[in-house]
């Protein structure tokens, strides 16, 4: 229950700073950065991966990958895990969450470091190939090297998986991916996440889990004619498939203004308690951040 508190406690301090209607430090984010060092989430899990690998790299690797609910996509339930995930449909067409297990093959077995973290900072696969911002690679942007890398080696712990990725089918003219090239040249601005040196270690500690590895405002922001997140509004609630994300700005009647830390550590919102329950995906990652937490 400690560690669900301190996880709260960061990120409550970001989120219940943010106004209710624009969000200044996300607006401030989304601008090119000079690359600097940025403070990393410490390593919190004791998983027991295989002896073979560093253990304390891939158990800081497994923290980030819970963090960043990566399963949420690329694990359809009851399958693999990052095996693939379930479809998500759109208004540019239908996108599939491939597999990322280290499967030669059919996963990400034959990506380099360099190639995952191009993945996460440029929107690149492998072979340089522009990636659908479905990726959120516009927020993952600002996560710190060292961080991405314990991913990647978490990654290649988990049990390969030869199951084929399914393939995404866009609409015409959306599948051709050349043209995610203007996309990423108005919406995607690429740079490390730069902590504000007035707020305080816990504050910067919130707002690099939130506009970085955690992407909140991908979901939690309104999207644009372009799917591009309004930043605006950032934080005010955003339709995503077929369920919606609700407003956690501090705006006291729509938002979470008065939310304790309390409320926010719980690993689920019961129903009773604000007449919302958390989507699926933030259920399951609140729930695997905090194992010991009473799940309701």
């Amino acid at each position: 229950m400690d560690r669900v508190r301190f996880c709260a406690s960061a990120l409550s301090s970001v989120l219940l700073s943010l106004a209710a209607s624009s969000s200044p430090a996300l607006a401030a984010s989304s601008k090119s950065r000079p690359a600097r060092a940025a403070p990393s989430p410490p390593a919190h899990a004791a998983p027991s991966p295989p002896a073979a690998a560093d253990d304390s790299l891939v158990a800081r690797g497994k923290y980030l990958a819970t963090v960043g609910d990566c399963s949420a996509c690329h694990t359809r339930p009851g399958g693999a895990p990052y095996a693939g995930g379930e479809s998500i449909n759109t208004k540019f067409g239908e996108i599939w969450a491939p597999n990322i297990t280290p499967s030669k093959a059919h996963g990400i077995g034959a990506w380099s470091d360099d190639d995952f973290y191009r993945a996460m900072h440029e929107g690149k696969g492998k072979n340089g190939e522009l990636l659908y911002p479905a990726f959120p690679y516009q927020w993952f942007t600002r996560v710190s090297r060292e961080d991405v890398d314990a991913i990647h080696a978490y990654l290649k712990t988990v049990q390969p998986s030869e199951t084929p990725s399914k393939p995404s089918r866009f609409r015409f003219p959306f599948n051709i991916r050349e043209g995610l090239a203007p996309w990423n040249h108005l919406y995607f601005h690429p740079g490390a996440f730069e902590p504000d040196t007035s707020k305080s270690e816990q504050w910067n500690r919130g707002a690099y889990l939130v506009e970085g590895l955690g992407h909140c405002g991908d979901c939690h922001t309104p999207k644009g004619f372009a799917m591009q997140p309004v930043t605006a509004k950032a934080f005010s609630g955003g339709a995503i498939a077929d369920w919606y994300a609700p407003n956690i700005t501090s705006d006291v009647k729509r938002g979470i203004g008065r939310w304790s830390e309390d409320q926010l550590a719980r690993p689920a919102i019961r129903s009773t308690e604000r007449a919302s329950r958390a989507p699926f995906p933030l259920l399951r990652a609140t729930n695997s951040c905090a194992p010991r937490a009473r799940r309701t």
